[in-house]
């Protein structure tokens, strides 16, 4: 996550974003003790038939 991190600012991104499921709180809280911020956006989806629920995730380029 940390290399990750670094590319963005090297290639001058002020901040990434991604979409996690609802219900995986092991990938939840893995983002959130890595500087991400549970954004508040919801999108339904469907996966191999299923319809599941994701939330987005920010991190911000600290200045």
């Amino acid at each position: 996550m940390d290399w990750a991190k670094a590319v963005a600012v090297h290639r001058g991104w002020a901040k990434l974003t991604l979409w996690v499921l609802e219900g995986n709180t092991r990938a939840r809280d893995f983002y959130a003790a890595t500087g991400w911020q549970l954004e508040g956006k919801t999108k339904n989806d469907s996966i191999g038939g299923l319809q599941v629920v994701e939330v987005r995730y920010m991190w911000h380029q600290k200045a």
